[in-house]
């Protein structure tokens, strides 16, 4: 088992929107913004690093003397979990998926010479 299945198998299909028409068994390329899965992972893992330690060290601010460890892990844990929620709240917003986007083309494009597409 891979971590990434731990919330279920990938799907072999998915479904992307096309504005052009495509029919079963057409060739297409698959073109990701650039800089989109930079973003997504930053947002994704680094947002969830920098909450959990904010959330430690504000634990541990917060802590009476000798008593840090127990409040710097829950504040770390508080942190992680609002990471996750952000990060839920996020995969939901339109205007962050339209960031994200992926776009559909007929296979044929990619094969132009450059000086064809001037």
């Amino acid at each position: 088992m891979q971590i990434s299945h731990v919330f279920g198998p990938p799907q072999g299909e998915f479904v992307l929107p096309a504005s052009i028409p495509l029919s079963p068994g057409d060739r297409v390329l698959i073109s990701v913004p650039d800089g989109a899965p930079l973003n997504a992972a930053l947002v994704s893992y680094g947002l969830g690093t920098l909450l959990l330690l904010v959330g430690a060290a504000a634990g541990s601010l917060i802590a009476p003397e000798g008593g840090g460890d127990l409040h710097a892990v829950a504040g770390g844990a508080a942190g992680l979990a609002l990471a996750w929620t952000l990060n839920r709240v996020l995969t939901r917003s339109r205007n962050w998926r339209s960031h994200l986007r992926l776009e559909l083309a007929p296979d044929a494009s990619c094969m132009q010479s450059p000086q064809a597409s001037r």
